[in-house]
């Protein structure tokens, strides 16, 4: 294993944004934090590593994320139109944006017992997507989840979004536009507001 840090703007797959020009192999730690200047780091491939720790701006589109630990976003994540795979944890301490809609044919697949933990003081907005499990028939494990600790705003008027695992509240979950479906468990301990659009359980 080795640390690899980013030190650049550019697609993941080009070593030249890399220090010493090394992409991260499996079990790699990654750190995207560029000390001159904002960097934004695009995932045009399928990664797997140890985990990411970023403090840039990174973009997440039709790219498998594999993780032997977890991604820590402590900047911003932009998550476009695509197919997406997880494997591991997503924690977010900083901003989410997820507007990955295109007749609603795309999703964040979480494999097996993957999660997104949307951490207190983090925000993550909602426009558009779905968020589904993807395990083998024969799965027995963990299940997978969102949990929200933090903000959870399911924006715009023009779209819908749907969670089809479990999403456990202990912080705040504002729908202010649209309609927002969840499809699985809902667990509140925390407070949901629908000021305009809709909420719908049917789990």
């Amino acid at each position: 294993m080795a640390l690899r840090v980013v030190h650049a703007t550019g697609n993941w797959s080009n070593s030249a944004i890399w220090e010493g020009g090394i992409l991260p192999l499996i079990g790699d730690d990654v750190i995207i934090n560029a000390a001159a200047s904002a960097a934004t780091v695009t995932l045009n491939t399928h990664i797997a590593v140890g985990s990411i720790a970023n403090y840039e701006t990174v973009k997440w589109s039709n790219a498998s994320i594999s993780l032997t630990n977890k991604f820590d976003n402590n900047g911003t994540l932009d998550i476009s139109t695509g197919t997406k795979y997880l494997s591991g944890v997503l924690n977010n301490y900083g901003v989410v944006n997820q507007f990955d809609y295109y007749y609603g044919n795309y999703f964040i697949y979480l494999n097996n017992s993957s999660q997104i933990v949307n951490k207190a003081d983090a925000t993550y907005n909602l426009t558009a997507g779905n968020i589904n499990r993807n395990v083998p028939s024969d799965y027995q494990g963990a299940e997978a989840k969102f949990a929200n600790q933090g903000t959870f705003n399911k924006i715009n008027t023009s779209y819908t979004g749907a969670i089809y695992v479990d999403f456990d509240n202990t912080g705040l979950v504002n729908i202010e536009g649209g309609s927002l479906y969840l499809y699985d468990e809902l667990v509140n301990n925390g407070t949901v507001t629908v000021n305009a659009g809709g909420l719908y359980n049917t789990g």
